[in-house]
């Protein structure tokens, strides 16, 4: 979700109530690699139809909703660039609200040590 999403989610809970948050990031490689990285996640999310109608909520439209996610979708919901692009992008989710967030790291497959990528090379 968006950080909007996170703050909006926040208000309906209240203070009192414990949230908890995914950020998936795409770090190291170039544009190409990191987009290419974010549709591969998004694939499975963007077929299942809570994440769809969540998406729609949050002001995205059947345009980003291709399988994998537009590039829109894509960079609004991973975060991408270095390795301190994504904890900025994870912070942004914490001040919109969440009181923890989970940092996905976005890799080729899920064996791919993400030592390697966080260093910028990336086995695909």
């Amino acid at each position: 979700m968006t950080p909007e999403q996170t703050q909006a989610t926040r208000s309906i809970l209240g203070a009192d109530r414990w949230l908890v948050t995914e950020q998936a990031v795409a770090i190291g490689g170039d544009t190409g690699d990191r987009l290419w990285c974010a549709h591969a996640h998004l694939a499975m999310y963007s077929t299942l139809p809570n994440y769809r109608n969540s998406w729609l909520r949050q002001g995205f439209d059947d345009s980003d909703l291709v399988t994998g996610g537009s590039d829109r979708l894509a960079r609004a919901l991973v975060g991408m660039g270095s390795a301190d692009d994504a904890g900025r992008c994870a912070h942004r989710t914490s001040r919109a609200g969440a009181d923890h967030v989970v940092v996905q790291v976005l890799a080729d497959t899920p064996l791919t040590d993400q030592r390697s990528v966080a260093n910028g090379r990336r086995a695909r």
